[in-house]
């Protein structure tokens, strides 16, 4: 029975999708490459790579023309453009369409093509589940898809290790998995890392031990701290919940993780208590020991939040220190508790 690599009922493995991947990064001239590939899956790391990877293809055929869209910004007289039929001695043409689910008329397209010109092929992205129209339209025209299911924790890793090896970086045993548990799940942020760890050892001579990878691995923490207290600051609390819930995840320590928002409660209620004295913003950026430009976003922040509210959360986060010391009450949710009280 043929897999059916659209249906939400089939998990994919990630070794298959990037197969059929290196199989179109294996053909030779653009004559031969379908007219219709479509990428689909919530990943937008994999999306640009594999588009990346067929515009670099295409880079290196002659005459050929290249052409990049965001479904939001595309419209259908466009593609239209685009997909009408060329003179034989047109050149060979790439168009991409990242995240074509925001195109509104994607439906009615694809439904509007009877085939695509021998010149031109036409690439398009899906991070969110195709509907049923779209899907059929896509077979009708014969559409090569490249489906890459949400990814586990191997697949993440896999594909990390993956990047180590082309950045020729080559780690101590265990070591790898330390920077996985504190880069997280997100593959750019954790491309960015191992970039970075391989120009701090760039002609490093043997394996990279835990101790010398211990300073970034402490700085990478000290990322998560700042993002979270940006989160809370622009009052981006969806976002603030799915980083503790990633963090309580990899096992970062609870106590660690309520600490942070302790503090951003305490510097909250101190900024604008001072802010009421008149208590000039250089004295107070010395007496908190805050750079001025993270004071004045505090500032900014303490002015939009009642201060009553604040130390009602402040009070949340001690009753939930205690309850946890003495009880086996869930981090993740007693932290989400505390992130609503922000709103």
């Amino acid at each position: 029975m043929a897999k059916n690599f659209t249906s939400p009922a089939f998990k994919i493995s990630l070794k298959d999708s990037l197969s059929v991947v290196k199989e179109l990064m294996a053909i030779a001239s653009p004559a031969e490459f379908p007219r219709l590939v479509v990428i689909v899956g919530p990943d937008t790391y994999l999306h640009d790579k594999v588009m990346q990877g067929f515009r670099d293809q295409w880079q290196k055929w002659e005459d050929c023309e290249i052409q990049g869209w965001d479904g939001a910004s595309v419209s259908n007289d466009d593609l239209v453009t685009l997909t009408s039929q060329a003179n034989l001695f047109a050149s060979p043409n790439l168009t991409i369409v990242k995240r074509a689910e925001n195109f509104k008329t994607i439906a009615t397209f694809l439904a509007g093509l009877s085939e695509l010109p021998e010149q031109t092929t036409l690439c398009l992205g899906f991070e969110k589940k195709l509907t049923q129209a779209v899907e059929k339209n896509i077979q009708k025209l014969g559409g090569r898809t490249i489906t890459f299911s949400a990814l586990y924790e191997e697949d993440t890793a896999y594909l990390a290790k993956g990047i180590a090896h082309r950045l020729k970086l080559s780690f101590d045993e265990g070591v790898f998995e330390h920077i996985l548990h504190a880069a997280g799940t997100d593959l750019s942020t954790i491309e960015n890392e191992l970039q970075k760890l391989a120009l701090v050892f760039h002609g490093h001579e043997g394996v990279i031990t835990s101790e010398e990878i211990q300073p970034f691995i402490n700085s990478l923490k000290e990322d998560h701290v700042f993002a979270l207290t940006n989160y809370l600051l622009d009052d981006r609390l969806s976002e603030a919940s799915l980083l503790i819930r990633n963090l309580v995840e990899r096992g970062e320590p609870g106590p660690l993780i309520l600490g942070v928002l302790a503090r951003h409660c305490r510097q909250t209620l101190q900024v604008g208590l001072a802010t009421q004295k008149g208590v000039p913003q250089r004295d107070l950026a010395r007496q908190l020991r805050l750079p001025n430009h993270v004071l004045r976003r505090y500032t900014d922040y303490a002015r939009r939040k009642p201060l009553k509210g604040m130390e009602k959360t402040l009070d949340l986060c001690r009753e939930v220190d205690k309850d946890l010391k003495v009880s086996s009450y869930d981090w993740e949710l007693a932290l989400t508790r505390v992130i609503d009280a922000f709103s």
